[in-house]
């Protein structure tokens, strides 16, 4: 009876065993679905040079039949055209003749050009040009146009010029062409883009401050259409509630000092103490016995009485 039982068993076993089987695959499967749902890989952001310049884009009406089916692509090409900036601070502007002081050193106040005239200029940078166009660049200022093909790249890959006259913000106007030859008056691309001017009220001392030289008004270059006289008054603004604001968070920072050192006095203090009770343990503990010797004497014959 007892093996005709087991045997059962076995049978039973052996037919529910691929049924339990399936059920462990099908929680597994069920399981990574679930899993493939929630988890959504991010996108990393492209990484953005932060002086491209924004550009004011213009609408174009041209007939792109003459690439035909290049068309599309040229199109696409110019769409990824940017134009970006550095600041420089070294750049050679040419020699300067001395006025009142011997700049040089050689004893005299030179009238002729000796002295190396070094400042502020912008490098500007023409990106993503490629052999399906090339571009034309005029500009606001003076009647310079510039015109560039994918065979004036450097060994980076970028166009670089330089813009040494920053007193105003120039504005450019960039035309983008085919250059498919028999096709390249075809436009496919115009907009424009602001270059930044000088800022004068950078050279001021108020920007050499720790609180006041990171802001952006104390920067080397600002976009600003404003006039000097405004620009001067907002400049005097801004440092007047910064000098305010600093103020206040050295008042602040002074008061928590003190009250910082307050606390580490009164604790030197009590330290002082407990170091001096457990270095004089004994006359303590001679002085606290005799206390209490009184107090009893006093309550016993408080008790006589």
């Amino acid at each position: 009876m007892r093996k005709k039982i087991e045997k059962e068993e076995k049978t039973n076993s052996r037919e529910y065993a691929p049924i339990i089987k399936a059920f462990i695959v099908l929680i597994i499967l069920v399981s990574l679905l679930v899993v493939t749902i929630i988890y959504q890989p991010t996108k990393k952001d492209e990484i953005q040079d932060p002086n491209v310049l924004s550009s004011d884009e213009k609408v174009v009406n041209t007939d792109t039949s003459c690439d035909g089916n290049q068309s599309k692509e040229i199109k696409k090409a110019a769409d990824k055209i940017t134009i970006s900036y550095e600041v420089v601070d070294d750049f050679f502007f040419g020699y300067m003749a001395e006025s009142d002081e011997d700049l040089n050193g050689n004893g005299v106040i030179d009238d002729d050009p000796v002295i190396e005239n070094i400042g502020y200029a912008l490098k500007v940078k023409l990106n993503n040009l490629t052999d399906k166009n090339y571009v034309t660049i005029s500009n606001d200022i003076d009647e310079d146009i510039k015109t560039f093909h994918v065979t004036d790249e450097n060994e980076q890959g970028i166009i670089t010029w330089y813009e040494s006259e920053t007193v105003f913000c120039r504005t450019y106007n960039v035309k983008v062409y085919s250059n498919n030859e028999g096709c390249t008056d075809q436009v496919y691309r115009e907009f424009k883009v602001m270059l930044p001017k000088f800022n004068t009220n950078s050279r001021s001392y108020d920007c050499f401050l720790d609180y006041t030289k990171d802001l952006d008004i104390c920067q080397p270059f600002i976009f600003s259409n404003k006039t000097s006289r405004e620009e001067l008054k907002e400049f005097k603004r801004i440092m007047i509630e910064k000098s305010k604001e600093h103020e206040r968070e050295e008042e602040l920072k002074k008061e928590q000092e003190e009250s910082k050192k307050d606390e580490v006095t009164f604790n030197n203090v009590v330290n002082k103490i407990i170091d001096y009770v457990n270095n004089n343990k004994l006359m303590f503990a001679i002085i606290f016995g005799a206390i209490v010797v009184l107090l009893v004497l006093f309550a016993v014959k408080k008790g006589r009485k």
